[in-house]
């Protein structure tokens, strides 16, 4: 039964490793930190203004005629981001707290539980921990497992290039798989053109670089809209965000060239300092 439960982790990796989107919705990059402020994200990115981000909503991965409907990939998820007073500016402390839960055609599961921390030093100088611990479910058996993430980051919210390295590790004594990647983060806001970011990952699992280039541009004052690319494989991701008082509503829709359609949606709560 071990066997049953490595094979569908190694498949579930697999296909992990590919998804368009994972929980840390931030309007179109999916989770790398380009644009917005959502606690499924290293801390280091959440530079914004809000003092708490409440966020609730789900993935439906690969909505096409390539799966029945009773074989779907979805991802549920929740969590909550609560910083501190920037104590006259010079540091800002910032915590999350997050829980995802994916299950794959109903023959394999995972939950992934994550605490991150972020910390701001006169809001140029940036450092950010994650830690998480997961759960593999399968025909039954189950595998625990643990992954962590440290970052840094320099830069204000005009320019902002942030350098991580992450490693998750699937404990099992026979087998004990560790896969780490490294991943750099920059991204340009509030300019007359829109939000850009560019974002560059090397982990060795794939044994590739990938790339992505997100763009967005807000529209009014309280919708806003961004598109993606990531050419290999090719993605073209595309978000809406809307605006109304203390609540912000999310809606992604990511295309896999082989794979075919994802949605993502997810609301949150934002309350301000002042």
């Amino acid at each position: 039964m071990k066997k049953i439960v490595l094979i569908a982790t190694l498949f579930l990796a697999q296909i992990l490793a590919k998804l368009p989107e994972n929980p840390g919705f931030s309007v179109i990059d999916g989770g790398s930190g380009a644009v917005g402020n959502s606690p499924f994200l290293n801390a280091i990115f959440n530079t914004e203004k809000q003092k708490l981000v409440l966020e609730t909503g789900a993935i439906s991965y690969y909505d096409t005629p390539i799966f029945d409907k009773e074989e779907q990939i979805t991802n549920f998820f929740c969590g909550a981001l609560l910083r501190t007073p920037d104590g006259g500016g010079r540091l800002q402390n910032r915590i999350s707290l997050s829980m995802s839960s994916l299950n794959a055609f109903d023959l394999y599961s995972e939950t992934d539980v994550k605490a991150s921390y972020g910390l701001s030093f006169a809001k140029i100088l940036h450092f950010g921990i994650v830690a998480d611990y997961l759960i593999y479910r399968s025909e039954g058996d189950c595998i625990l497992g643990a992954g962590g993430e440290i970052a840094g980051g320099i830069g204000n919210k005009i320019i902002m290039g942030v350098f991580s390295y992450s490693i998750r590790n699937i404990g099992e004594k026979e087998y004990n798989p560790i896969i780490q990647d490294m991943k750099a983060v920059i991204r340009l806001k509030e300019n007359k053109f829109g939000n850009h970011a560019a974002i560059f990952k090397i982990d060795n699992y794939t044994k590739r670089i990938s790339a992505e280039l997100a763009y967005d541009v807000n529209f009014y004052d309280n919708i806003e809209f961004g598109v993606s690319f990531i050419p290999k494989p090719f993605v073209v991701k595309i978000g809406l965000v809307f605006d109304i008082k203390q609540t912000r509503a999310l809606a992604a829709f990511s295309l896999h060239n082989a794979l075919g359609l994802s949605k993502h949606i997810a609301v949150q709560y934002l309350l301000d300092e002042n």
